[in-house]
Order: structure tokens, then C-alpha cells, then sequence
């Protein structure tokens, strides 16, 4: 069995129970994915990139809700995939993506891996989202190629 980056990254909570691609993972696959901090990229007025490591203030780790799958390569391997649902960003996160990853507290972890599908929506519509704090860090996330703790490390932003 081999885990796979799915060709379907984020997953809209908006609309996974509906879409095809997601609505089985939605119903049946719920997952946590442990981070300790995501990037988003900014672009000036002068189409300048500049991309930012956002972390958790007050705990070690975010935990994203997911959806897993699994499903077979062309060649009948099996594979794994997963999908990190997003939703829509609000304050001062706005003014760097309108989405945000749909980050969970240990409080929610068993309403979201167990609970009804039809009964998601108002559970996580009403729960706090963990505190976030972000800075500028340099271009060089933007190669996969790249890996380090100096990927993280703050720098002046444009």
C-alpha cells in the first residue's frame, strides 16, 4: 500500500458532502492531519509573492480535519490519499487567503471522525478555532525540493 498526494488537495466544507470526489470520504473516511504550521503566499499590489508561515500560538501542533481515500493506481496498485478540508477565512487571516484549513481543538477530534455527517455542520460551525500567529519567510518554500527548519525562519517582509 502506498500513501499518495491526492490531485485534490483541499476540500471545500462548503460543498465536500455533495461533490463527488468527496462525498464517501465525507460520509465514512474522516481523518486528523497533524501540522506544525501551514504557508500561504501573499501578492502585492506590484505582483510581488511573499509567502508566510502560520503556526499555532498557544499549543505545538494544528490538527486539520481531513478525508482519506483509498483507491487503485492505473497499474491496480492500491493507494491512499488524503484531502485537508478548508473553509472560509475571517479577520486578519482573511487579508492573507480567503481560506483557511479547518483547524480543530482536542475537544472536536471525536465529533468530527464519528459523528453523522448531516450533524457536522452545526457542530463545527459552532466550535473556536485554535489562535493562529504567522510571519514572512523566504522564497525558497516555494521549491519541494527544499526541506529544513530554515524554511520557517522569519525574514523582512517585502
Amino acid at each position: 500500500m502506498h500513501l499518495s498526494l491526492p490531485t485534490l488537495i483541499n476540500a471545500r466544507i462548503e460543498t465536500a458532502a455533495e461533490k463527488p470526489a468527496f462525498r464517501g470520504p465525507w460520509q465514512r473516511r474522516r481523518c486528523l492531519v497533524p501540522a506544525n504550521g501551514y504557508y500561504e503566499w501573499v501578492t502585492d499590489a506590484q505582483g510581488h509573492k511573499q509567502p508566510f508561515y502560520l503556526q499555532p500560538s498557544d499549543a505545538p501542533l494544528l490538527m486539520f480535519a481531513g478525508l482519506w481515500d483509498r483507491w487503485n493506481a492505473a497499474d491496480g496498485t492500491p493507494l491512499l490519499s488524503f484531502s485537508i478540508v478548508t473553509e472560509a477565512a475571517e479577520g486578519e487571516l482573511a487579508a492573507l487567503h480567503h481560506r483557511r484549513p479547518l483547524m480543530l481543538q482536542a475537544p472536536q477530534f471525536a465529533d468530527w471522525l464519528t459523528a453523522p455527517s448531516p450533524a457536522l455542520g452545526p457542530l463545527l460551525a459552532s466550535a473556536p478555532r485554535p489562535s493562529l500567529r504567522w510571519h514572512a519567510v523566504g522564497p525558497a518554500v516555494g521549491n519541494p525540493r527544499n526541506d529544513g527548519p530554515s524554511l520557517v525562519e522569519p525574514v523582512a517582509s517585502n
